[in-house]
């Protein structure tokens, strides 16, 4: 039955792995001479596509080809005999293959992806060759393509400057339960990179030019004091190798969908500075709404994002956003109180302060936000600016409705009639008078002064009306 599977005769395999039985047990693992009991297997990692990325979960779903190439010194002679089982590769090497069910005829090298997030490795295709080695004896070659979910835990993720972060995807293969003392681990160049086709890489971009393959080891296991016996095969310096490959976030995606819109929010909220002071609910529901809208938004945008335990770059300048819109409402209501206790000129002054003042403090903000690094630092200095210009803002308005109050008051004592008169050219105009050839109109009187009230400003009087006709003359 085992030969049906190869496509090749039962009796061939069969008695071909027969006669290697009998020399030695292929099962077992090879022993390298030049390093005492100990086998070295070389590790090979191919990424070929980012299929998507979590930040909730921290994981990423991604294509590899892991290879595994090692030797092996012991005779495999009889599989070689004749050529009803070898072939021969694009090099022209001669090889054995072995399919799926015979290679549980061969010791396999007890690895596996020590970051793995998922059950198993859903492989998509294996191959299991035996070629005779150069220098003598023999190399085995077993490769799989296959695709799982993988851990960003080596190293851990960094999300400080989201979504102009960038993240390292590591596929870390270490051994099941043997340490350095038993199984050794070196890395192959050759079966190793990235696929270089951006397109399958989905929202991320290739932050590096070429992918890197470390090996290293990682402690495992309870230290021990001198004198005690020797730790089990699963404990002491496990050996590891990790193929690591930077990658950066596509920011368009979150430019167009979520930066643009913020800003536009924010500037549908100044549209109060320039209604009518009179009309309170259109200047109040503007800047409302536009409060309203950005925090459920927020909301939603938090809700895809990891839970970390510090401040994110996208975070900050969503909550930047919504300040700039509280102080929209801030200086609406001030301006409706300010005409209901103080003065209306006072109000219309601070309106045409708002309107200068506020978009300039927002293009500052903005140019800190985008120019300041997207770093740990970076991060918390925007924070904690953008949370102190609230209260400044609010400071310096205040001082702002205050000075030009006094200014007013100071110039009503001391030359009432420059205000009187400054106001009344913006809401009365002088009657016009008509000239005549045979008849001289006397000149009319000027209009009285306008009252003046400290508090509402010039109170204007309506527009005198002409003397009444004198009566007729007497009947004679």
């Amino acid at each position: 039955m085992l030969g049906l599977l190869l496509g090749c005769p039962a009796s061939t395999l069969s008695t071909r792995m027969t006669e290697v039985n009998l020399i030695f047990d292929p099962t077992e693992p090879p022993l390298n001479s030049s390093r005492g009991n100990t086998t070295t297997v070389g590790v090979g990692l191919y990424f070929e596509r980012l299929k998507k990325m979590d930040d909730v979960k921290k994981l990423f779903d991604a294509e590899v080809y892991i290879t595994y190439i090692w030797r092996d010194s012991r005779p495999y002679d009889p599989l070689f005999r004749g050529s009803r089982l070898t072939r021969r590769d694009e090099s022209g090497r001669r090889f054995v293959e072995f399919d799926a069910s015979a290679k549980s005829l061969l010791w396999l090298p007890p690895l596996h992806v020590r970051n793995l997030a998922s059950k198993d490795l859903k492989v998509q295709s294996e191959v299991l060759r035996l070629y005779p080695a150069a220098g003598g004896g023999y190399e085995l070659l077993y490769g799989r393509a296959c695709s799982a979910e993988f851990s960003l835990a080596f190293p851990q993720p960094q999300y400080h400057g989201l979504p102009y972060d960038k993240q390292v995807l590591t596929i870390a293969v270490e051994t099941v339960a043997l340490s350095t003392a038993w199984l050794a681990l070196e890395t192959l160049p050759a079966h190793t990179g990235r696929s270089g086709d951006d397109a399958q890489w989905g929202s991320w971009l290739l932050a590096g030019d070429a992918a890197t393959l470390e090996a290293s080891t990682a402690s495992r296991g309870v230290p021990r004091a001198a004198g005690e016996p020797p730790p089990p095969l699963s404990e002491g310096e496990v050996p590891r190798v990790a193929l690591r490959l930077k990658v950066r976030r596509d920011t368009q995606q979150y430019t167009r969908s979520t930066l643009v819109p913020a800003i536009m929010l924010v500037v549908t909220s100044w549209s109060a500075f320039v209604i009518n002071i009179n009309k309170l609910m259109p200047r109040v529901a503007t800047g409302f709404i536009s409060l309203l809208t950005l925090t459920n938004w927020a909301a939603s945008q938090g809700a895809r994002m990891p839970s970390v335990g510090y401040s994110m770059w996208l975070v900050i300048f969503m909550d930047n956003a919504r300040y700039f819109i509280f102080l929209s409402l801030i200086e609406t209501i001030g301006v409706a109180w300010t005409v209901d206790r103080i003065s209306m000129r006072t109000a219309m002054a601070v309106d045409k302060f708002a309107r200068v003042a506020l978009p300039l403090n927002f293009c500052l903000s903005m140019l800190m936000f985008f120019s300041l690094p997207k770093t740990s630092g970076g991060v918390s200095a925007l924070e904690v600016l953008s949370q102190i210009n609230v209260p400044i803002a609010i400071l310096v308005g205040a001082l702002y409705a205050l000075h030009k109050h006094r200014s007013l008051m100071n110039e009503l004592r001391t030359n009432p009639l420059a205000v009187q008169r400054s106001h009344s050219n913006r809401h009365w105009s002088p009657p016009h008078t008509h000239h005549s050839p045979a008849r001289t109109n006397p000149v009319q009187p000027h209009p009285p002064a306008a009252s003046i009230s400290p508090v509402h400003g010039p109170r204007h009087l309506s527009r005198p009306h002409p003397p009444p006709p004198p009566p007729p003359p007497p009947p004679p």
